[in-house]
């Protein structure tokens, strides 16, 4: 999550040099965050590792298959959780007038459900750093040139707020759009 070239310090990399001071403070951030999740070994499940949209074919009902597993193993729940979560924001980045209406009801669905059903009462402590690490990738403009500055900088404050206390609340995603 933090190291390697698919972490945080890799992805923010890819980053132009002019975003080099935000990305900074985050990969300071992220540091202090490893060494906390460190001793969370008890959190560690078989998770998917690249968990979005694209990767989750629907048939009728619920019934579905999670395409691409590839970079599976052992990891915490949370970051399949922020993989797909992210994506509420990021749709809802360039079309701020849609989050009220549409994003964030289902975000606000999204997490309760989860919480909810998993009973896993550490994820909001452990997410933050999860949830960053995500929101660079889909703000890096390397990947996703099509974003409009404001739009990635919508991203970039999910991860500031991701990373800023040591529990992330969901509803805070809403200043994100005001």
């Amino acid at each position: 999550m933090v190291g390697s070239g698919e972490g945080i310090f890799g992805i923010c990399d890819a980053w132009p040099d002019s975003f080099a001071e935000p990305l900074a403070a985050l990969e300071r951030q992220a540091i202090d965050w490893r060494w906390w999740l460190r001793s969370r070994t008890g959190r560690l499940s078989r998770i998917h590792g690249d968990f979005h949209p694209y990767n989750i074919l629907f048939r009728e009902g619920d019934d579905f298959t999670a395409l691409d597993a590839s970079r599976g193993g052992a990891g915490d729940p949370a970051d399949d959780l922020a993989a797909l979560a992210v994506n509420y924001v990021f749709f809802a980045a360039d079309h701020p007038e849609r989050w009220a209406s549409c994003f964030a009801p289902l975000w606000r669905l999204f997490w309760s459900t989860y919480l909810e059903r998993s009973s896993d009462h550490e994820l909001c402590e452990c997410v933050g750093p999860y949830l960053a690490w995500r929101a660079l990738v889909v703000g890096c403009p390397r990947f996703y040139p099509q974003l409009s500055p404001r739009a990635r900088e919508r991203l970039l404050a999910l991860a500031r707020l991701a990373l800023a206390s040591p529990r992330f609340e969901p509803d805070r995603a809403a200043e994100l759009f005001r």
